[in-house]
């Protein structure tokens, strides 16, 4: 006989909760279904402050076309006028009076008492072009826009050279490049320029 009554108390535990279960599956679901609808006191022409969008705004600045190509003038510009063809006037209008330039194997050139690093830079077109042609390797070219809110102020333009004897056209080496332009009166100036991982094509 109590083994019976305990029996029985177990059963009916277990149909309290089974009971449970089913009332509180509708009840959640429900609750979800409320979850969905719009509050009563939102004014329906108001778009709910929890409600997020995931629609990208487009940023009038992002439409770089026009600079890529100014930035990709501005470098054929400095090397194949300049460089290339030793043109100092061309250099002189291109670089910063604050110019600055490191080399991973030359040092770094900034100014010194006898002379500011432009006009060493300048002279340093002449002297190189003698010696080697530089050419752009095809689709390194990088150049990314700097703002100061909607004022564009500057670039960042990274690439990598290729270095050519300019007796006989071979190429010699490579290098990687990082320019830093500023626009100061609607005119492109060269600031900074760090020049590195150079080898030879043999490396």
């Amino acid at each position: 006989m109590f083994i019976m009554k305990r029996y029985k108390l177990i059963l009916c535990a277990l149909m309290a909760v089974t009971s449970c279960r089913e009332e509180t599956i509708p009840e959640n679901r429900n609750n979800a279904a409320m979850l969905n609808q719009q509050p009563n006191n939102i004014n329906p022409d108001m778009e709910p402050p929890y409600r997020i969008t995931l629609e990208p705004k487009l940023d009038p600045r992002m439409n770089n076309e026009p600079f890529n190509r100014e930035m990709e003038a501005l470098d054929s510009i400095l090397y194949t006028a300049a460089y290339n063809n030793k043109d100092t006037v061309i250099a002189r209008k291109l670089i910063h009076d604050d110019f600055e330039f490191y080399h991973d194997r030359n040092g770094e050139l900034t100014d010194m008492d006898t002379a500011s690093a432009s006009e060493i830079m300048i002279q340093r077109f002449r002297d190189i072009g003698n010696h080697y042609k530089r050419k752009l390797k095809p689709g390194t070219l990088r150049s990314y826009p700097l703002y100061n809110g909607k004022e564009l102020y500057g670039a960042i333009q990274e690439g990598v050279n290729q270095y050519h004897k300019t007796e006989t056209g071979a190429l010699e080496g490579v290098g990687h490049f990082m320019h830093l332009w500023v626009k100061e009166n609607n005119q492109w100036k060269l600031k900074r320029v760090i020049s590195y991982n150079h080898r030879a094509v043999s490396q």
